[in-house]
């Protein structure tokens, strides 16, 4: 053809377009025979036969696709969308999707003329028929791979494909793999249009949206829940700045399927969704504003609490937390907003809702802090002490003030300690209100309980970061003698008594011991331990000489001076009337011994 004069040369491509157009005819059409035999005689001797043909076709027809020059091949499948049978149709619509996912470029002003037919089959189906509805999906996906291409540099040509797949994903009831199609086309092209784009908002993200929030999503199958992810990833990336009027539901429907998403996390299906979608957190909290974030998430939240879609409040507390690593300033609001939401557990009917909310609260604060200074820090901290007890004896809010405090001390390590004396006081009226051997218990029980565990928990913890000798005379005196006496606190019964003596106990008064390093401090104490080994409860011996055991393998041979006053209570410990405590009594002076690297014996 190349040698050819110019009108032999066209006039040749002309008939070697109408042989390739019937050769692509009479394949497509004998692969749809060969297809439809392969399911006619699967499980009979012939199968192999005709699995056999149906792969010698699908050869001859990726070959003849291979060998089309572009312009030549559009023009085929051009032809081909006409076609009165809609199979032929589909396989059509298939090679062009094939095609334009390969690397061989083809010619954009044709490809451009494809749009209006692919329109008017995205348009035009009966979406109840199942051919209809695969062409329907397979010219979705051919617009959103010619967006790929075309549509950043000519946008006005992809109006129209825009409005009809927003159309297809507005419609109510509808095939989910044709769904799949659209919210991807519309994903695609909002992607690919940028700001040309803003002005359709209005009329896809609220569908989006609805899909997202779709109970049903979830079970629905990869297909469709990975589409819409994918779509929103795509939006998301784009528009993120432009989404504050749809940002509240978005929030709310895109955490409340991140957080059902986590309790199938060990599902391998889901992985790729559980990516996206903190990929999208991730996008939303770097690029939207605080000041346009925070009331976003602020309904979001009451969204999510007040329908008991409490699985989304981790993810959205989670994104606010994000939010805050660029750095950001405490405004009113921002301390309201997290005050109140500190506020949840009054307001929980369940200890399941409690663990549901108030960690993510008060992990997105710890966030906050580490990006404050001292000076907005500090009083920050003063306002949730004043809020946890100015009101009056308020036992939830205590809770969740030392249960923070734990986390703050935990977070901040060596620098929370600085602000740690603002809360002695507090906590040990607090330790002594709770004492059931002291006061009678006129809080819930099992709330009590729980408060002294935040206690103890945030007073260890801050003993533990302490590197600078916090526990001054002063200090101590406040503290000692009602974390010791916590020893016989049987609060909740005996058996959380055995625990919370074994776990909280007996370290926070190592760990303070340590802390004091003052050996007039520990004779003190260590004395004070030693009075409820006299106690007439066995359990509370038990656990006054395994404090002091562990408070001795902490200092070591600094111990050895309290040695002379500890043998006489030990003495009795081993002659003691309960079994449990002698045998407890004699593992523990073993364990003495190990600890100090001499026997004890002498001292008896």
């Amino acid at each position: 053809v190349g040698m050819c004069p110019p009108a032999l040369a066209l006039l040749l491509l002309s008939g070697l377009e109408d042989t390739f157009q019937r050769m692509f005819e009479g394949i497509l059409t004998l692969t749809q025979i060969v297809s439809k035999q392969v399911d006619t005689n699967s499980g009979q001797p012939t199968a192999k036969y005709w699995k056999s043909m149906l792969n010698i076709c699908f050869d001859v027809m990726a070959k003849v696709n291979a060998l089309l020059p572009g312009d030549m091949f559009l023009h085929v499948v051009t032809s081909l969308l006409d076609h009165q049978l809609i199979s032929l149709r589909v396989k059509a619509l298939e090679l062009l999707n094939w095609r334009l996912q390969q690397a061989r470029p083809l010619d954009s002003t044709q490809l451009l003329t494809l749009l209006a037919p692919l329109v008017s089959l995205v348009r035009s189906v009966d979406s109840s028929q199942t051919e209809t509805q695969l062409m329907q999906q397979t010219a979705l996906m051919s617009i959103k791979f010619l967006a790929r291409q075309l549509a950043a540099e000519h946008p006005s040509e992809f109006h129209q494909a825009f409005k009809a797949a927003t159309k297809v994903v507005k419609k109510r009831t509808i095939h989910d793999p044709v769904l799949a199609s659209a919210v991807l086309c519309v994903g695609e092209l909002c992607h690919t249009l940028g700001a040309h784009a803003i002005v359709s908002l209005p009329d896809f993200m609220p569908p989006i949206i609805a899909i997202l929030g779709n109970p049903s999503l979830l079970g629905s199958g990869e297909l469709l829940l990975l589409s819409v992810v994918s779509a929103v990833h795509k939006i998301v990336d784009s528009l993120a700045c432009f989404l504050s009027p749809h940002l509240p539901q978005l929030l709310q429907q895109l955490c409340v399927l991140s957080g059902n998403c986590a309790v199938h996390s060990d599902n391998p299906k889901l992985q790729p969704v559980i990516q996206k979608i903190k990929s999208i957190r991730q996008k939303i909290s770097a690029d939207v504003p605080l000041r346009v974030l925070l009331p976003a998430v602020a309904e979001s939240y009451t969204q999510l609490t007040s329908s008991s879609q409490l699985a989304g409040v981790s993810p959205l507390f989670s994104l606010l937390g994000e939010s805050f690593k660029a750095g950001t300033s405490l405004t009113p609001e921002l301390s309201t907003f997290l005050l109140s939401a500190l506020d949840f557990r009054s307001q929980a009917t369940s200890q399941a809702e409690v663990v549901a909310v108030e960690p993510a609260v008060i992990a997105a604060i710890i966030a906050l802090v580490f990006k404050l200074s001292e000076s907005s820090f500090r009083p920050f901290y003063y306002k949730m002490f004043n809020w946890a007890f100015q009101s009056g004896a308020h036992q939830d809010r205590s809770i969740t003030f030392y249960r923070l405090t734990c986390g703050l001390a935990e977070g901040l390590k060596g620098l929370f300690v600085s602000f740690a004396h603002y809360i002695l006081k507090n906590a040990a009226t607090l330790l002594d209100a709770n004492n059931s051997s002291k006061e009678e218990i006129e809080w819930d029980e099992a709330k009590s309980v729980e408060l002294v565990e935040a206690v103890l928990k945030a007073l260890h913890t801050v003993f533990v970061h302490d590197a600078s000798h916090f526990v001054n005379k002063e200090r101590f005196n406040t503290l000692m003698q009602s974390i010791v006496d916590q020893l016989e606190n049987v609060l909740g019964g005996e058996k959380q008594m055995e625990s919370r003596t074994s776990d909280l106990v007996i370290p926070c008064l190592t760990q303070m011991a340590v802390s004091a390093a003052d050996d007039t401090l520990w004779k003190q104490l260590n004395y004070q331990i030693l009075l409820k080994t006299r106690h007439n409860h066995s359990k509370v011996r038990i656990g006054g000489v395994l404090a002091v055991c562990e408070i001795a393998k902490k200092l070591g041979e600094e111990f050895l001076p309290l040695l002379p006053e500890t043998v006489p209570f030990l003495a009795e410990l081993l002659e003691d009337e309960d079994e449990d405590v002698e045998k407890t009594s004699q593992r523990v002076v073993q364990e003495l011994e190990a600890a100090l690297g001499e026997p004890i014996s002498k001292y008896f």
